[in-house]
């Protein structure tokens, strides 16, 4: 619940300011509203017993069908401007995550269409009214404790026991869901560029290869949803339990006293509706905190595109007050079924040379997809300054079925053929502009795939370099260049590098173990 909560507050701050208020005022409102509807069922009480005793009780009427009145018309009008107010912080939303996409030159859609369209949901009611639910159970409670302290006991335990179920939801059940959200964002991107690839797939009769991956991942998809949804109903089905049976024991207990002389039958009457509303309260909260924990891994997504923006707009920084700070990564934590690193934290300047160490797994290629951006960011901060470009060598860099030419005008569309052979041969590739490298670069070598992906990082001239086991494929001899040409251009750059080459960590100016 602590993710979702820091998420959250996030989330909001991206909206205006009047909008920002008007939330804040109705969860106030709601917590006033609810708590005199509660006392409702203590003035049908005494009504009851004033009707039992046969003495005036048009006084309790009236206040009884006035607060009664109010808070319905209450509730409804809030609710209707829920609705106009959520549109337009869904538009605001939209907007930013919009502008957001273009400034990172972004094309993922899924982020429109799949976490705006579910994390506009928080604009409506049932998030604001937690709070009031909460300040209700505990109006009951106060008068549980008046009336029937084994009651209270018994619904103490039970609230407990929620608490408890909740927690084990959270690190059971939620990280399948984000697991699902994943996979399925993964599935987008893919069926996204096997429609922009689609020519390439006609001409080489990969048609039926695309349609199984695409097939294969989508029942991976489905199968890890339904594991979600299967251990999140059995959930359900315990948390249910322990709400109607704590009601059942207040039904009977609270009949018993009646029968037996010791309640009057109003007072019978409050406890039971008291039972119910507390078992409603739970069976409610339960529900909106299980839903506000799924819609985590949306938010984050949303946060961190927006965030894309800000520091490149908002939180631009100029190097004369910051000198030749590049990049601050603090407290780095992340975690994907297990824990890969905790507590990572650095600084680069102008220069700097970081070097990852730690063994096949530790998350030293999680980290750079992190700080490039990938991957949405668990837990930390990492702040850029400047407008800086971040550019990256993955392990295996993706080259498409095109001529080397159109392969590197891809980290910049305007570079005349002169520049783009420079690039080339500075990374000791002799081969003409003009060649195809076949699909993921078949034609061409290991190591003059990687030596490619680095040229396309001379064109693309970013600021941060990550670089992810940059002399993959390549031999001795030639590896010997490549670390020369490492340590000449990124000389006016701040770099992290990972690799498992001692001779390429040793130009590294510091190192990180994870």
């Amino acid at each position: 619940m602590y993710n979702f909560i820091k998420e959250f507050f996030l989330f909001l701050s991206h909206i205006n300011k009047i909008h920002k208020i008007y939330y804040a005022s109705y969860t106030v409102a709601l917590i006033f509203a609810n708590t005199l509807n509660m006392s409702l069922m203590y003035f049908y009480g005494k009504l009851i017993d004033r009707m039992t005793a046969k003495t005036s009780f048009s006084r309790h009427v009236w206040v009884y069908g006035g607060i009664l009145f109010g808070t319905f018309i209450f509730f409804r009008a809030w609710s209707v401007i829920n609705i106009f107010i959520r549109n337009k912080a869904r538009g605001i939303i939209y907007r930013k995550t919009f502008v957001a996409s273009l400034l990172a030159d972004n094309d993922d859609s899924a982020i429109f269409s799949h976490d705006i369209e579910n994390a506009s949901q928080l604009f409506l009611d049932f998030v604001y009214t937690l709070p009031a639910e909460i300040i209700a159970f505990l109006v009951v409670f106060v008068f549980l404790i008046i009336h029937s302290q084994f009651i209270m006991l018994f619904y103490l335990a039970s609230f407990v026991l929620f608490f408890i179920i909740s927690y084990a939801r959270e690190k059971n059940v939620v990280p399948l869901y984000y697991q699902a959200q994943k996979q399925f964002y993964a599935l987008m991107a893919k069926t996204e560029n096997f429609l922009s690839g689609s020519v390439d797939l006609t001409l080489n009769r990969k048609h039926d290869w695309a349609r199984e991956k695409l097939v294969n991942d989508l029942g991976d998809y489905n199968e890890q949803f339904k594991t979600y949804k299967k251990k999140s109903i059995c959930i359900k089905i315990i948390s249910q339990s322990n709400n109607y049976m704590a009601y059942f024991i207040a039904l009977v207990v609270s009949l018993s006293l009646f029968l037996n002389g010791y309640y009057t039958f109003g007072v019978c009457v409050v406890i039971i509706e008291y039972a119910k509303s507390m078992n409603d309260s739970l069976s409610w909260v339960y529900a909106d905190m299980n839903e506000l924990m799924d819609y985590t891994a949306h938010l984050q997504r949303i946060n961190t595109r927006i965030r894309e923006k800000e520091i490149v707009v908002n939180n631009y920084i100029s190097s004369a007050n910051r000198g030749d700070l590049f990049l601050k990564a603090d407290n780095l934590s992340f975690a994907y079924e297990r824990k890969l690193f905790d507590d990572i934290s650095f600084i680069l300047r102008k220069g700097d040379m970081l070097a990852l160490r730690g063994r096949s797994g530790a998350g030293k290629s999680t980290l750079l997809s992190i700080v490039a951006n990938k991957i949405p960011l668990q837990n930390g901060a990492i702040t850029v300054y400047g407008q800086r470009k971040i550019g990256i060598l993955d392990q295996t860099p993706y080259l498409f079925n095109r001529t080397i030419r159109e392969n590197l005008l891809l980290a910049h569309k305007n570079v005349p053929d002169s520049e783009l052979e420079k690039a080339l041969k500075q990374v000791g590739l002799d081969v003409s502009l003009d060649v195809a490298i076949g699909e993921s670069g078949k034609n061409i070598s290991g190591g003059q795939r990687t030596r490619l992906a680095l040229a396309r990082l001379i064109i693309q001239n970013p600021d941060i370099v990550l670089l992810d086991e940059p002399t993959t494929g390549i031999n001795k001899k030639n590896r010997e260049f490549i670390i020369q040409f490492l340590i000449n251009f990124l000389k006016d750059k701040a770099s992290i590098i990972t690799s498992h080459e001692n001779d390429v960590l040793s130009i590294a100016s510091s190192q990180i173990i994870i």
